[in-house]
């Protein structure tokens, strides 16, 4: 069985909440990732993608140096702990129709867990 452990990012691309949305977009193409954990004075409040960019803020013609993150983000994360299959998390995906999972331990947020990351395992194997 393999783990989430195992195929997720360990290198969290985080964000604050009161940056502006442009800022949020530079993160995610410098780092080249497609979300960034909103994190406030240690812990995650939230969640901004690029598809929140593309719906919330480009959509409605709203300017993204003035749009702070906050504003976007989704609250209501839906995590996963590292200790879990890779099936509970396609499952867990698919059922909340999301496409990035935070992984939590009791620490804190460790990482993050995309729906790229499902192949991951696949590309090993054909090596």
């Amino acid at each position: 069985m393999v783990l989430v452990s195992s195929c997720m990012q360990k290198d969290l691309a985080w964000i604050g909440p009161n940056l502006p949305v442009s800022t949020a977009a530079s993160i995610m193409r410098c780092r080249g990732v497609g979300s960034l954990v909103v994190m406030q004075d240690g812990r995650m409040i939230g969640i901004v993608t690029e598809r929140d960019i593309v719906h919330k803020v480009i959509a409605l013609h709203r300017i993204p140096e003035w749009t702070r993150v906050a504003a976007i983000m989704s609250r209501s994360v839906v995590s996963i702990a590292s200790s879990r299959s890779l099936y509970e998390a396609a499952d867990l995906m698919s059922r909340a129709r999301i496409r990035h999972l935070p992984v939590e331990e009791a620490d804190g947020v460790v990482g993050i867990f995309s729906a790229r990351d499902l192949l991951r395992p696949l590309a090993i194997d054909d090596l």
